[in-house]
Parts: structure tokens; sequence; C-alpha cells
């Protein structure tokens, strides 16, 4: 089963948490981050689009930018892209999830898990998951985008 599964926990009138939970084959994953709800409505009205344009990707990121000293490193947590692959009508779908990173730890030093997914969706699928996505930063449940088989 390939899926890709997006929660939202709201903070504020503005911004919340992306829970967000991808399955491609043997692969699963799991990563969360706070975005603004104006990303989220702009990732749905990118996909709302037919065909999606190959030159433009759908994307929603979030993590932490990091500090001004530099004592603390920017880094993304969740970055999901959406795009048009081959002739065929497929749509890739590329989920990259991790862990939050210590503050005193370098990269390469520390102890996260980091996660890159991808599966073939189409468009069907992508009707199904845009209403959905619209929905989350109002308090509406999980949206969730299936893949289908080429």
């Amino acid at each position: 089963m390939n899926e890709l599964r997006i929660s939202y926990v709201p903070d504020d009138e503005w911004m919340g948490k992306i829970l967000v939970t991808v399955r491609s084959g043997d692969f699963a994953g799991y990563g969360e981050a706070w975005v603004g709800n104006e990303q989220v409505d702009e990732f749905a009205a990118a996909l709302d689009r037919y065909p999606l344009p190959p030159t433009e990707p759908c994307i929603l990121e979030g993590g932490h930018w990091g500090n001004l000293d530099g004592s603390i490193k920017p880094q993304m947590l969740v970055s999901l892209t959406i795009k048009p692959q081959g002739l065929r009508w497929a749509v890739l779908v590329v989920a990259k999830l991790e862990d939050e990173i210590e503050n005193d730890r370098s990269r390469d030093a520390a102890l996260f898990q980091a996660v890159e997914a991808r599966f073939l969706t189409g468009y069907n699928a992508i009707s199904v998951f845009v209403p959905a996505l619209r929905g989350l930063p109002r308090g509406g449940g999980d949206a969730v985008l299936q893949g289908v088989d080429w």
C-alpha cells in the first residue's frame, strides 16, 4: 500500500503542526513540522490543477530555520513534492521526513531518523485528496493521498 497521510493540529488562527505519515512499499516514515495555514492552502491550490504543470512542482515544507548566532542549524523536517511523472498521466509523490536534531549536535554526529519515500498516484486520487487537504486548517480530520499501481 502506498499512501501519504496528513493530519493537522492547530496552534492559533495562523499556524499549526502537520503530522505526516508516508507508506511506500516496505518503507514507512513519520514527521511533523509547524506550517502556516496559508502554506497548506497554497499547496492545495497548486494541486487543484489539471494537468499539473511539469515545470512547477507542488511543494509543502516545514521545519525550523535555526537562530541568528548559528548555534541552532536550520533543518527541514517535512518536505512534500508532487509533480507529473512521465507521459501516462502518472503523478510522482516524494516525501522526505526526518526527526529534529538536538540543538548541540552537528548533523554528522546526531542520532536521528530520516526517510525519503516515493510512489505514483493519479489525478482521481488527487481530486479526493485536495478537498480534505483544504479542510485541515479548519479542523478537518486527515487528508489521505492514495498511491496508484501503474
